[in-house]
């Protein structure tokens, strides 16, 4: 994984709803980036895709776009989008070039076979393109919770900041 601290790589992709998406369209505004593998292997993914949807509006509020990656293709994500009220961009890298990228590509051995595929994870990407948080392992249980955790501490010492120009280091 990329480090704290380290630029955010730039990366276009279209999502599920045809849209093509820059990671530099929301400079200025923070980001949480976080990667999904094969989002038609089992409701684990589509858990934590859903509840980071959930959490939309507590997301907007604090101020966070959040946008899925996953290594799926357009063909396999349209149909997942159809129908249902989604707010949350969920964006294909088929090819997995974004995930090499950012470093989360991982090796695994099921029954034998070897193969690559991509790790749950996520980042918070700040107003200027750096990483300023990740999340090594995203778990359904755990993801929505830490991210909204995370980001009231930060609004919280950003308003008090605000509130007290002479506090500021």
């Amino acid at each position: 994984m990329l480090g704290v601290g380290e630029q955010a790589p730039e990366f276009e992709l279209i999502g599920a709803n045809g849209k093509i998406f820059r990671l530099s369209d929301y400079r200025g505004k923070k980001v949480l980036l976080f990667f999904l593998k094969d989002i038609t292997s089992g409701f684990g993914t589509l858990n934590i895709f859903a509840a980071i949807d959930a959490a939309y509006e507590s997301l907007e509020a604090l101020d966070l776009i959040a946008i899925g990656i996953c290594p799926n293709s357009m063909k396999q994500l349209s149909p997942f989008y159809e129908g249902i009220p989604i707010y949350t961009p969920l964006l294909y890298d088929y090819r997995r070039m974004i995930a090499r990228r950012y470093q989360v590509e991982k090796d695994c051995i099921t029954f034998g076979n070897a193969y690559r595929t991509v790790n749950e994870c996520a980042y918070i990407i700040d107003e200027n393109g750096y990483i300023e948080k990740q999340y090594r392992t995203f778990r359904y249980q755990q993801c929505r919770d830490m991210v909204l955790k995370d980001l009231r501490k930060w609004e919280k010492k950003r308003l008090k900041q605000a509130s007290h120009p002479s506090s500021q280091v």
